[in-house]
Formats: C-alpha cells, structure tokens, sequence
C-alpha cells in the first residue's frame, strides 16, 4: 500500500487527461507498468508546466481567496502526480535500471530542496513522498512558492530534465 494519499479533483484528472481512470488506486493495480510510468511521467510534466506558468504577480488579484484556493488545487495535483511518479518508478522491472536511477534522481533532489518545500508547507518522507499540510492554503504566499516552483526555479528545471528522462526510457511494449 502506498505511503501517499490521493485527492480526485478536477486539476488531477486535467493532468491525466489521455487516461483519466489512471488516478484510481484500483485501476492502477491492475494497470502494466510501463502504462502507468509514462502516465505519471506526462501528467508530471504537466504539472510542472502548470505551476511554472502560474502568474506569480504580486497584485490585489492574486490575494484574493479563490485564486489562493485555485493555485493550493493546482500544487495539490502536481504533489498527486510527483508521488504517483515515484510509486511507479519503483515498480520498475531491474532492466529498467535508468527509470529507476532517475526516479532516484528525482528523490535526492526533492531532499535537497526539503527545506525549501517544508517552508511552503510540503513534507517529504522517508521515501521521498510529498505531503502538503493542511495549513498551506491559508499560508499561501505566492511569492515564495515562486521561488522554488516558477519557471526560472532550479528545482522545477532539474525535476523536468529527470521526468523528461524517465519518459524517454519507458518500454512501452513491456
């Protein structure tokens, strides 16, 4: 059973928009592998995509609720897809040594940013999965999350360049 807990909504079924059903648990389990890794890969990039071009401005807009409550539905999607990319990854057959590196990868660089996450109120575990407080949406200031989620964020660039690469060695025939 996965460390992870998963919240259906609108921006999670967006980011899988070519295999909705794929965020069901019991779907999942009876999905092959190498499916459900270039699905989390592509709905990861998505959610990289959508964080990074999320209008960061600082004006009367932006500070209101809705657009505070839209972004924290947003973060939650893509925390969604991170950790369904991590359990998939580690479903890996031993062959697939280069998914599994880069799923590595992408662990050790969710570590070397914890402290920046747990500032905006995002835990990681032990195995490396994202958990958002329950208190982020009330701290929301985007500001900070522009920081390590925009798209000059070295975090968001190094996180792509790993999903890119775990997508381009999923055998989709396996």
């Amino acid at each position: 059973m996965s460390s992870f807990s998963v919240s259906t909504n609108y921006y999670l079924r967006s980011l899988y928009s070519a295999d909705r059903s794929l965020i069901n648990k019991a779907t999942r389990e009876e999905t092959k592998a190498s499916s459900l890794q270039k699905a989390d890969q592509d709905a990861l990039r998505k959610g990289i995509r959508a964080l990074a071009d999320w209008d960061y401005e600082d004006d009367e807009e932006n500070k209101k609720k809705n657009v505070k409550a839209k972004f924290y539905k947003n973060l939650k999607a893509f925390t969604d897809a991170y950790n369904y990319t991590l359990e998939s990854g580690d479903k890996a057959s031993p062959e697939d040594s280069s998914i599994k590196h880069s799923v590595n990868n992408i662990r050790s660089l969710s570590k070397k940013y914890s402290e920046e996450l747990s500032s905006l109120g995002i835990k990681t575990d032990s195995k490396g999965y994202m958990k958002i407080s329950d208190s982020a949406l009330d701290n929301i200031d985007l500001d900070n999350y522009e920081e390590v989620f925009g798209k000059d964020s070295k975090y968001m660039k190094a996180l792509s360049q790993y999903s890119e690469h775990v997508s381009n060695h999923i055998d989709q025939t396996a």
